[in-house]
């Protein structure tokens, strides 16, 4: 059997109906690889297809959705902090939206020992979406805190006024200043046996400048998660357009 290559048409020649619609063909190349043994000749065509893959097809199918699953996530910021339910199912289901996606996207693509840049982009968007979702437990554990101490506060404020007043005509002011003493320290040593040190610090800076540390650190991250994604963006583009 002899094998050679067709005189008439060239190897190099496309149907104009065959096309691939996430690759685009660059070039071919092909040669005669006819191999002589002992036994005898071993015809062989050999063809190279150098093939370059298109980011439309992916841009559509990948991209595009993968950036509004974590643009919704950030709808959450902007949820009142009380609306527990509402702020669960976004983050929830933009979580599990993402992780959906990412599976999709893997099962179609080769097996690889590397890390392909698709790999990069959806484990990114994983790491947004879920710090995002982590952001309002954070957030909600300050808000709870902000408010009992708070509460403490108030409280130990006006037990203190209604002691002084019952008491004015008794004591004089070295024992009214001696009382409120031992009730503060009371209230302090409370709270270094059972509060954490990070939360007794963003608690007590809530009280200090009469601000919900919750509520800002919620306003911070509606500018702070799409500017560090769009930092992202510049910085994967610039690196992977060579490719």
């Amino acid at each position: 059997m002899l094998l050679v290559w067709s005189s008439k048409r060239k190897f190099s020649n496309l149907l104009p109906s065959a096309n691939i619609p996430d690759f685009k063909i660059t070039s071919i190349s092909a040669h005669d690889c006819t191999t002589k043994l002992q036994m005898g000749n071993f015809p062989c065509l050999y063809a190279a297809l150098e093939m370059k893959r298109q980011i439309g097809f992916y841009l559509t199918q990948t991209y595009i959705p993968t950036v509004l699953i974590v643009v919704l996530s950030w709808v959450s910021f902007w949820i009142d902090l009380h609306a527990i339910p509402a702020r669960i199912s976004v983050g929830l289901l933009t979580v599990l939206t993402i992780t959906t996606q990412s599976s999709g996207v893997r099962s179609e693509l080769p097996r690889v020992p590397y890390t392909k840049s698709i790999d990069v982009w959806m484990s990114a968007c994983l790491v947004f979406v879920f710090a995002a979702y982590v952001e309002y437990a954070f957030v909600t554990v300050l808000s709870r805190r902000y408010k009992k101490f708070s509460n403490s506060s108030g409280n130990s404020n006006s037990n203190s006024s209604a002691t002084n007043t019952s008491s004015r005509e008794s004591l004089n002011t070295s024992s009214l200043y001696h009382i409120y003493e031992e009730q503060v320290t009371g209230i302090m040593h409370k709270d270094r046996e059972g509060k954490p040190r990070l939360s007794r610090t963003m608690s007590r800076a809530s009280l200090l400048t009469g601000r919900d540390v919750g509520h800002l650190v919620d306003k911070i991250s509606r500018y702070f998660f799409p500017v560090a994604f769009v930092v992202f963006n510049l910085c994967y583009w610039l690196y992977y357009v060579e490719y």
